[in-house]
């Protein structure tokens, strides 16, 4: 039984960095932090607002930095999406990175909101780690990266994107846009840095098994396999813990997975369901987490424990509420399941989106 310590969601990938030169600045200057740079700007001067030359400037297509002169209003991103422009992701202080569709940068520099507005630059995208990992090998040596594509691609960028990879081994879909993972040669990240499509590129984070180490975040480090609490005398001995999940190993105790075995006093399913098993693996994850005692022995590199939950005393009543494919096949009521785990003993309850209860007694 393992437990993932997942890595950190794509949420704000080009957000970050800290102001390093606001000492040394004029009090009209504003600064745009990207992750890897930051950029000083000042107000546009009234020659640059003129409405006579902008209207004459070649549309253009591409990304670019904008920057407002306070929080952005509605009203301003209807105006800027008239005028071919939508804002994609934003970035400190009262900017966003935005996309422009056969704009015309001049017409933009006579709105009176906008405080400055700047190509959104190849080098402004990649991660100076990925990049220093780039330039120590050879064009067809591996990288690990994770990419931030623009939100509402048309499907030939999107293909064109997949094309620089040597592997994809996940696309994940966020409202701030795709995001691909995997390996590329170091020789394309030049070439998917300068995609319009791409807003940011950062090494890939490598997915690791972390049970004892997690678990030791939660409860405290009581020395090699133990948690505080454990060397306390508080491991959850004599407590019993309801998970309501998507059932639990093989739904029967005699073949309960060793890290449990001997603790699963019940099991209880619903719906259409016809046994506790758990086919689709959720339950058994959170069961783990909630009890596992690492019996099994296994260890990573570093000698902590595979299967070390937080509380590897107590015991786990399983309530299956979710098929295979993670349907839902809910009880009569909450109140019947409730009622199913405090008959057997129930201390806690704890469903299936992580919250936990005081079940209540009859």
């Amino acid at each position: 039984m393992k437990v993932r310590l997942l890595a950190p969601t794509a949420a704000g990938l080009i957000l970050g960095s800290v102001l390093a030169a606001a000492a040394a600045s004029s009090p009209h200057t504003r600064f745009i932090q990207l992750r890897n740079d930051v950029i000083p700007t000042k107000p546009l001067r009234a020659a640059e607002r003129a409405p006579a030359a902008p209207a004459s400037q070649a549309p253009v297509t591409g990304l670019f930095l904008v920057q407002f002169e306070g929080p952005v209003q509605p009203e301003w991103r209807e105006q800027l999406a008239a005028m071919g422009v939508a804002l994609l992701e934003p970035v400190p202080t009262d900017a966003f990175v935005a996309r422009c569709d056969q704009a015309r940068p001049g017409l933009l520099r006579t709105l009176p909101f906008i405080h400055w507005m700047g190509p959104y630059r190849p080098e402004h995208k990649v991660h100076r780690g990925l990049a220093d990992q780039a330039k120590g090998r050879a064009a067809d040596g591996p990288l690990d990266v994770a990419v931030l594509l623009a939100p509402r691609l048309p499907a030939s960028e999107l293909a064109e994107v997949r094309r620089a990879f040597s592997a994809i081994r996940q696309e994940s879909n966020h409202r701030s846009g795709p995001i691909l993972r995997g390996r590329i040669p170091a020789g394309r990240l030049e070439a998917l840095a300068r995609s319009e499509a791409v807003l940011w590129i950062e090494p890939a984070p490598a997915m690791k098994l972390y049970d004892e180490v997690a678990s030791k975040i939660v409860a405290g480090d009581g020395g090699p396999n133990t948690l505080l609490t454990m060397s306390l005398g508080y491991d959850g001995a004599g407590v019993r813990v309801a998970v309501a999940d998507s059932g639990l190993h093989n739904g029967d105790a005699a073949s309960m997975h060793p890290d449990l075995f001997g603790r699963t006093p019940a099991f209880f399913y619903y719906g259409n369901l016809t046994d506790a098993a758990d086919e689709h693996s959720h339950g058994t994850h959170v069961a783990g987490i909630v009890a596992g005692n690492g019996a099994t022995g296994e260890v990573d590199e570093f000698g902590a424990l595979y299967g070390l939950g937080v509380a590897p005393g107590a015991s786990i009543i399983a309530q299956r509420l979710f098929d295979a494919a993670g349907n839902y096949e809910p009880p009569s009521s909450f109140d019947r399941m409730t009622r199913d785990a405090v008959r057997v003993g129930a201390d806690i309850g704890s469903n299936s989106w992580g919250m936990t209860l005081r079940a209540a007694t009859t």
